[in-house]
């Protein structure tokens, strides 16, 4: 079987201050294609990647028998500004962010809160992946932030349970892997994710990778 893993930041390896914390050899998807090594992977990963980029990655993959979608924060995520903003290479975008980064709580609370992703452009996003795509889908929703994060960035975790909300209930018929509860039901969950970026760490990386593997398995054996 062809297998393809969709995935944004969450899917590659970590630096955090030129130390490697998370090796490609430790990431989710790779650690998934080793325990699957009679079939074929394709990984993709990408930072700022959102859902409403999705279709148009679909039809790259048509012929795919199996795709994963990892549902990342970036849809999500309250910001300050917009996409466009935050990855331009330009002095002026530059001078905004390390601003806003020097109290990102007050921007958030008292001057703009917004997600990239509107509720309605996710909803037609997971929609049209569902019609496009004639293969078998696994939808992984997305993480909860560690604490320091979401006192950072006011709203998060309640921003994200509402976007997982509409996911769970538009994939019905699709499997899901639901990392959100699952982490919220542990004691301490932040020990799946890094202190600063919430992204996964090792531990985490270890977890997806098995509970997207117990979802494999019902459709490969």
């Amino acid at each position: 079987m062809k297998i393809v893993i969709l995935a944004d930041s969450y899917g590659g390896p970590r630096i955090h201050n030129n130390v490697v914390e998370v090796n490609e050899s430790e990431t989710f998807p790779v650690i998934i294609q080793k325990l699957f090594p009679e079939h074929t992977f394709i990984v993709d990963y990408l930072s700022f990647r959102k859902m409403t980029d999705m279709p148009s990655l679909i039809n790259t993959h048509r012929d795919a028998d199996i795709i994963v979608i990892q549902s990342g924060i970036v849809d999500a995520y309250p910001r300050v500004i917009s996409h466009e903003r935050t990855i331009s290479t330009s002095f002026f975008n530059k001078l905004i962010r390390k601003i806003i980064r020097m109290n990102r709580a007050f921007f958030i609370k008292y001057i703009r809160s917004k997600t990239w992703t509107s509720i309605n452009e996710f909803e037609r996003a997971i929609s049209t992946v569902k019609e496009e795509f004639s293969g078998k889908l696994i939808w992984v929703n997305i993480a909860p932030v560690n604490a320091f994060q979401n006192k950072d960035t006011p709203g998060a975790n309640e921003s994200i349970t509402r976007f997982n909300s509409v996911l769970n209930e538009y994939i019905k018929d699709d499997l899901l892997v639901d990392v959100h509860s699952f982490l919220l039901n542990q004691i301490d969950y932040e020990k799946y994710l890094h202190p600063i970026d919430s992204h996964l760490n090792v531990l985490g990386n270890k977890l997806y990778a098995e509970r997207i593997a117990e979802k494999l398995k019902q459709i490969v054996r």
